[in-house]
């Protein structure tokens, strides 16, 4: 696979960029945000039509031992960014910057169909546990899930599957499912960002 900025190569195989670059264009998101003391959650809705479901946010260790979460119903109106909630960063800052990350997630039908995460530290300055990722079938959707943070779980690293969704982070006891037909084997988690190769 040759080097450059395109998201897949010349035989149009995907590279590690594809996926992250789609949820960047998806027209639905949610956003945490640091605002001066305060961590503010944006949600976008840049469709024609106003998007409602739940929204959940707060806190969580990257052990995933502690943590914050609230929920709200929430109604995000077409092409616009909305303010969904805030909370201090003082929060935060009392379960560790080092230790811990803000995130928010948007659930449909009890299903979570966007998730994001924020960060203050760099990635040295943090101890990673080590990923421990359980992968389930349900119906025809593989549901992967760890109690604690994974960054980045790769499933195809070569870029020969076409996949729905890769190179996505777990959140800590927070499911994320992908379409996956029912005859075809569940998946192997190839990298992550955390932990690096898990062969």
């Amino acid at each position: 696979m040759t080097h450059g900025w395109t998201i897949v190569d010349y035989y149009l195989r995907r590279k590690l960029a594809f996926h992250p670059a789609r949820r960047a264009f998806d027209p639905l998101q949610v956003i945490p945000a640091l605002d001066g003391d305060t961590v503010s959650i944006y949600g976008v809705n840049d469709g024609q039509s106003e998007w409602r479901g739940t929204l959940r946010y707060g806190l969580f260790t990257f052990d995933g031992s502690e943590g914050t979460r609230d929920e709200l119903e929430v109604v995000l109106p077409p092409n616009v960014s909305t303010l969904l909630a805030q909370f201090p960063l003082a929060d935060w800052q009392a379960l560790g910057e080092r230790r811990a990350a803000a995130y928010a997630t948007l659930w449909e039908n009890g299903i979570c169909i966007r998730q994001n995460r924020l960060l203050l530290a760099r990635f040295r300055e943090v101890n990673w546990p080590a990923p421990e990722i359980r992968i389930v079938r349900r119906g025809e959707r593989a549901v992967l899930s760890s109690a604690r943070f994974v960054w980045g779980v790769c499933l195809d690293p070569v870029g020969d599957q076409e996949l729905a969704d890769d190179l996505f982070d777990l959140l800590p006891g927070i499911e994320w499912s992908i379409p996956w037909p029912t005859e075809r084997p569940l998946p192997q988690v190839a990298y992550t960002g955390n932990g690096g190769a898990m062969s």
